[in-house]
């Protein structure tokens, strides 16, 4: 046997090793070329996913099927948007919706995180709902949203929607 050759090892396996050894090393560096390219494609993947399921998440409350019945969304608020009336809602809906739609009605409350689905967001689409719709929405409640049925008189809640509408134009 040679100088700083192993048991075992010639003159023959000697440059087997060497190039086993070169291989394995050009193996790891296309499978870390590899590992980088796999985790860019799937980050690019979801970014496109979640690009294209923004509408969705954007109208969550419609999509599971929380759509008020046609004589709800008939109903008119009997209350006027007096400075009164908007102030008696600003008060309740500070109480009890701020938590979780926002101080500023956009659905980014302190609670809001995790909340499937996400809380209405009043600045981009509660326009386009009736003031019947919101008033059934709010008594019946849904999910992680709860019924104000009995917690809020019927006058209290109609304040509390003269309030919301405060954040956009609506029908």
């Amino acid at each position: 046997m040679g100088e700083g050759w192993g048991e075992g090892e010639n003159s023959v396996t000697q440059p087997f090793r060497a190039d086993i050894l070169t291989l394995a090393s050009i193996r790891a560096k296309a499978l870390s070329y590899s590992c980088k390219e796999v985790v860019m494609r799937h980050s690019i993947f979801y970014c496109l996913l979640g690009l294209s399921l923004l509408p969705m998440i954007t109208f969550a409350h419609e999509m599971t099927g929380w759509i008020a019945p046609e004589e709800a969304k008939k109903m008119k608020n009997p209350i006027k948007p007096t400075k009164a009336s908007i102030q008696k809602g600003k008060e309740i809906y500070e109480k009890k919706c701020a938590l979780c739609h926002g101080v500023k009605g956009d659905g980014k409350g302190l609670s809001s995180e995790g909340l499937n689905p996400k809380p209405a967001n009043f600045k981009e689409h509660h326009g386009k709902m009736t003031d019947g719709e919101h008033f059934w929405k709010i008594t019946k409640g849904k999910g992680p949203m709860p019924s104000y049925e009995k917690d809020l008189t019927v006058e209290e809640r109609w304040h509390v929607i003269n309030y919301i509408n405060t954040f956009t134009k609506h029908p």
